[in-house]
């Protein structure tokens, strides 16, 4: 297997840091980064674990790799180029890389 290649991989939501922006960019929001290629053998998606306060806001960015977003609890609005998802508990978007 090279180091292109995808493999099946466990990762612990519980093992992984939890990170924010430090700058104030994103108040309220912070995230685990469980799946991306500069972290595990996955070359296709990128997968984390987000959680937004009330009023929080994650803000627009791109990844290169694709993402799933899937709502636990809450209710809020997903931007993707000039669509916008409302979404709520029990909802998935996939966004297409870059």
């Amino acid at each position: 297997m090279t180091a292109k290649q995808s493999r099946a991989t466990l990762v612990r939501s519980e093992d992984q840091p939890v990170e924010s922006w430090k700058s104030g960019e994103a108040p309220g929001v912070s995230w685990r980064t469980l799946i991306s290629s500069d972290r595990t053998a996955t070359s296709g998606l990128c997968a984390g674990k987000c959680d937004v306060e009330p009023g929080g806001e994650l803000s627009r960015h791109r990844h290169g790799q694709a993402e799933v977003y899937h709502f636990l609890d809450g209710s809020g609005k997903v931007f993707v180029n000039d669509e916008v998802f409302l979404v709520g508990k029990g909802d998935t978007v996939f966004i297409p890389g870059n």
